[in-house]
């Protein structure tokens, strides 16, 4: 597992002092640590940041950052995901993909449980939904069609 420097991943961007947020990172629940981080190196091409006791921080681009952590049991902890979050994977992670119907066929190949491919005739774009080891849902979109 090869480890990078958050320097090493991110381009030089100015950001205003008007805004509150510089980045935001998603927390996604998992059971083993480990082989979680070689799926979203192997599948999303995520680069592994600096991993931590239950936790791995993975740079998905250059101003997002994917957190995967091993849930906790207490309520009060940041790292809790509530007692049923298997049962009822996330939903609404979206992810606009440079080639949709590459993404689509290179998950399919290396086995990952991938949905049908919708919108193929749509101006809202191609869209379909997959899972990771752990069952976590995303939607993977190739964007708006321009039809003008």
């Amino acid at each position: 597992m090869e480890v990078y420097e958050m320097s090493e991943l991110t381009n030089a961007v100015t950001i205003s002092s008007n805004f509150v947020v510089k980045e935001m990172s998603i927390g996604i629940p998992v059971t083993d640590l480990q082989k979680s981080v070689e799926w979203y190196e192997k599948n999303l091409g995520c680069k592994l940041i600096a991993p931590i006791s239950g936790v791995a921080d993975l740079q998905l681009t250059p101003q997002q950052i994917i957190t995967l952590f091993i849930p906790d049991d207490e309520q009060d902890s940041c790292w809790f995901a509530g007692n049923n979050y298997q049962e009822n994977p996330h939903y609404s992670i979206t992810m606009l993909v440079q080639d949709i119907d590459k993404l689509f066929s290179d998950l399919i190949e290396a086995g990952v449980k991938v949905g049908d491919m919708l919108g193929q005739n749509s101006s809202c774009g191609k869209t379909f939904l997959f899972n990771d080891l752990d069952g976590n849902r995303f939607q993977a979109w190739g964007g708006y069609v321009n039809k003008g």
